[in-house]
């Protein structure tokens, strides 16, 4: 029941940050709205965190944080090489406006985590109390 849900989840995460993002290009909203920016970082990590989680639990093994923080720190660092080639990088304050995004991105990772945990243990009692209304 958990991956189910956490497929759910991170789908929806990802189809709203893919929208934003989308639409804030197109409308110029990061030139607009600075702070928008940090904000999709954070769903960003988000997203990964709750795709590698649910990526780990479909393999039948168990979440660990520093791999899931792995996960997000990497895809956050490609997506920064990925503006930079692409051109979407301010050249005056780049390395704060990095550092920035990275940590937001932890941050994003970090809620994913704990959020995916709450969803495997509330899913973990449900079970438990299934079972034993069964049992008994």
């Amino acid at each position: 029941m958990t991956e189910r849900r956490l497929f759910l989840i991170q789908a929806l995460v990802l189809a709203v940050v893919a929208t934003v993002h989308i639409a804030a290009l197109q409308l110029y909203l990061y030139w607009y709205f600075p702070w928008l920016d940090l904000l999709v970082h954070f769903a960003g990590g988000l997203w990964v965190a709750l795709a590698a989680t649910w990526l780990v639990l479909f393999a039948r093994r168990e979440p660990r944080f520093l791999i899931l923080i792995f996960a997000v720190i990497t895809v956050g660092i490609l997506w920064e090489f990925f503006e930079m080639a692409i051109g979407m990088t301010n050249e005056e304050n780049y390395f704060l406006d990095t550092a920035l995004d990275l940590a937001m991105d932890y941050m994003g990772g970090v809620a994913g985590y704990f959020i995916a945990r709450q969803l495997k243990a509330h899913d973990t009692i449900i079970a438990h109390d299934t079972t034993q209304s069964h049992s008994s």
